[in-house]
């Protein structure tokens, strides 16, 4: 609904601006549709073909038990010197031998037994 108040001073111009109210709208269409640009055209970047780079692994490898406990029996047969070094590396971890050691510490375990000499 729409409202429309008008202060007109004569009658003659009222009567004539209210009949051309009743008259219909025309509205005009474009037959013709432009485009303009708002900026010019860029192609898309595209990076060159190159190798991706190989990410360096981030977690120590997983050793088993197996593993670890066979590396420090090698150890000791090669350099039996090494006991009492490899006992205080047990008592550092809080375990008496390598089967006593938490899963999550074998890759700890094993890098200070590599430190050390032995093969793993």
């Amino acid at each position: 609904m729409m409202k429309l108040t008008l202060e007109i001073d004569d009658m003659a111009t009222a009567v004539r601006l209210l009949s051309q109210l009743a008259e219909p709208v025309k509205i005009e269409t474009p037959t013709k549709l432009e485009i303009i640009p708002t900026a010019p055209s860029v192609a898309p970047y595209t990076a060159p073909d190159m190798p991706l780079p190989i990410a360096a692994p981030t977690a120590a490898p997983a050793f088993t038990v197996e593993q670890v406990a066979k590396a420090g029996a090698n150890l000791l047969t090669s350099k039996p010197d090494l006991m009492g070094p490899l006992q205080e590396l047990l008592s550092r971890y809080g375990v008496g031998s390598v089967k006593e050691l938490p899963t999550d510490k074998l890759g700890e375990f094993a890098a200070e037994l590599r430190k050390m000499g032995a093969k793993i």
